[in-house]
């Protein structure tokens, strides 16, 4: 997947609503847990932060960075054009 290739080395964890789990857990290589509500809850290996941010953003606010802080303020920053709110 076009994430796993590059020099970082993180793991994200990744919240999806239940509208958009079966489009995420389709396209995952690493196992997810389901949530009682449908969701979808996962840990993702992020080599390339800016082409996970790229896929994240088709989910539009269907998904959510839980962790790192970083990588959620990276994604916050770019939807917000660069402001801090």
């Amino acid at each position: 997947l076009p994430w796993q290739a590059g020099e970082e080395d993180l793991e994200a964890v990744v919240r999806f609503d239940p509208e958009v789990a079966w489009c995420a857990r389709r396209q995952l290589a690493e196992p997810a847990l389901e949530q009682t509500d449908g969701g979808l809850e996962a840990r993702i290996h992020v080599a390339n932060p800016a082409a996970f941010i790229g896929w994240l953003l088709a989910f539009e606010d269907h998904a959510e960075i839980i962790r790192p802080e970083a990588l959620r303020s990276q994604l916050l920053d770019l939807v917000r054009g660069g402001r801090r709110e």
